[in-house]
């Protein structure tokens, strides 16, 4: 290695040797912390982020061709690809959330990995080898966006309100939205809610779907992806959705990116499985940083070596998948480059995602079922529903313009299994409305490549959206004269601004003895947020 090749790397005593003697993660975590002079900065998270480094500056001295380049890229994969092995085996009765702690910069780190000496780490590597979780950066200088994962473990915890505040809360100080036939949503939607809650009093058991309406009619939700898209008809419905065709149309990817997947799909379909990897590697080491090609190529390549010997990523040796395993294992390699911190609360084996910006700012949440059946379904949307409708209520709380919050709208997925489709929630003159989007299959093995595309174009959508929302909020927070707020020049809001019609979404009350887990879980999460 000439003297040029060192400047490009800050350990390269490690690296002047021959290759095969690279070792592996537990190898690099011992040299490293030999290293390190001051205690304090002794952490995984150090380590991981200086070899992602490393391994990075690496890749510009060898080329593909060298025999040095697959060692490197192996050290990559082991780097970025042990996630959760050891946290998931934890004794059930502590809970993951005692097993796992994620650094607010980034990347996933055990609660206890943070060494104070070398004997000490070399003692815990030698007990736990391979039990070791990622570089947040990996090969890449950006994170996917902020994930705090939440634990519930099932709808039927949660309480339901009870059948007269049900009757008693429809709106009556709610906007006139007219529909072509001369009807209003309002009357629509309190003739309904009362009639379903004056049938239910006779009923000594009640479904999903009747736990839902219940739910629903407390939050001012019209949920037209569920089944209170019966209440209203077709052409209604049509109606109730314009203005909505954008954020619920999935754009196209670049042409170069298309391109891209249409060689990698004929090279899997000719069963050179191999050869499409590697292109995979070829094309995201060569395109731009950031770039739509830069993104999708990281994706098919990582997804490419978890399943090219026929894996499936849901396997888990024969037992049961769990939600965390959908979200770990499948939707991670989808999420990997777009540019917002990461964060997990967890506790349990039930999962969901929230989102959130690099200030903090929740954007959306994903809802998740290990599997596909209707009762879970149903109560999983009307629990997403809610959350994100608080989540709309934080966005549109803030100090914006008229103009600015009609251009909010918080897009989020719920996925059962490996089936998925996309929602869109906003507030629509005073009710909170639910619009049905694309639906999709999350690939978890190679005979899903086909679904690949269609699933990154849906996910992409919705991450570019969070961005916007984003980058709106860091223009405001960052591009504002402070006087003007302590002045409050130029503050006066319409009559018709949506911050006006906020309504809180409806939970089991506080003082319930059996309080629901979901609740506990997002207090929890909030908390560790605000402090």
């Amino acid at each position: 290695m000439s003297s040029e090749d060192h400047s490009k790397l800050k350990y390269p005593d490690y690296w002047n040797r021959d290759f095969n003697a690279w070792g592996n993660l537990n190898d690099w975590d011992t040299y490293w912390i030999e290293k390190q002079t001051q205690p304090t900065l002794i952490t995984k998270y150090n380590s991981h982020v200086a070899l992602g480094d490393e391994l990075r500056g690496l890749r510009k001295i060898y080329t593909s061709t060298h025999p040095a380049y697959n060692k490197i890229l192996n050290l990559q994969k082991e780097l970025r690809g042990s996630i959760n092995k050891f946290i998931l085996q934890e004794d059930s009765k502590k809970g993951i959330r005692d097993g796992l702690k994620i650094a607010r910069k980034g990347f996933q780190i055990y609660s206890k990995v943070d060494f104070d000496s070398v004997e000490r780490e070399r003692k815990r590597l030698k007990k736990h080898a391979g039990n070791v979780l990622p570089d947040g950066s990996s090969d890449s200088p950006t994170m996917p966006p902020n994930v705090a994962i939440c634990d519930s473990d099932d709808d039927d915890d949660e309480e339901i309100p009870s059948l007269d505040s049900v009757i008693n809360s429809v709106p009556a100080n709610i906007q006139n939205w007219s529909l072509p036939s001369g009807k209003f949503v309002k009357d629509i939607f309190a003739e309904n809610i009362s009639r379903h809650a004056e049938i239910l009093k006779d009923k000594k058991k009640i479904n999903a779907e009747e736990k839902a309406t219940l739910r629903y009619g407390m939050s001012r939700i019209i949920d037209l992806s569920a089944h209170m898209r019966g209440w209203f008809s077709a052409s209604e419905r049509q109606h109730m959705m314009k203005g909505y065709e954008e954020i619920l149309k999935i754009p196209e990817l670049a042409e170069d990116a298309n391109e891209f997947i249409a060689k990698v799909e004929k090279m899997v379909k000719e069963n050179d499985v191999n050869g499409a990897y590697k292109y995979c590697l070829n094309q995201h080491a060569d395109a731009s940083v950031r770039t739509c090609l830069y993104k999708i190529s990281r994706v098919y390549s990582d997804f490419l070596f978890k399943v090219k010997d026929g894996n499936d990523l849901l396997d888990c040796g024969g037992e049961h998948h769990t939600e965390i395993d959908v979200i770990v294992k499948a939707l991670l390699t989808l999420l990997m480059d777009y540019e917002m911190e990461m964060e997990y609360i967890v506790n349990g084996r039930k999962c969901d995602v929230r989102f959130l910006s690099r200030a903090g700012i929740d954007l959306g949440e994903w809802e998740f079922a290990a599997e596909a059946t209707p009762n879970k379904a149903v109560g999983d949307r009307c629990r997403s529903a809610r959350i994100n409708q608080s989540i709309l209520n934080g966005l549109l709380s803030r100090n914006l313009a008229d103009k600015q919050a009609d251009t909010i709208k918080v897009p989020f997925i719920q996925i059962a299994g490996v089936f998925g489709q996309l929602l869109v929630e906003d507030m629509v003159n005073g009710f909170y409305v639910v619009f049905p989007g694309s639906t999709f299959v999350l690939p978890t093995k190679l005979a899903h490549l086909g679904n690949l595309k269609s699933t990154i174009k849906i996910f992409n959508h919705v991450m570019e959206t969070y961005e916007k929302i984003n980058k709106m909020f860091y223009e405001l927070n960052h591009g504002r004269n402070l006087l003007e707020d302590i002045f409050k020049i130029d503050d006066e809001k319409s009559v018709q601004c949506k911050s006006t019609f906020i309504h809180e979404p409806w939970w089991t009350p506080k003082s319930k003895s059996q309080k629901s887990q979901v609740l506990t879980a997002i207090e929890e999460m909030e908390s560790k947020i605000e402090h």
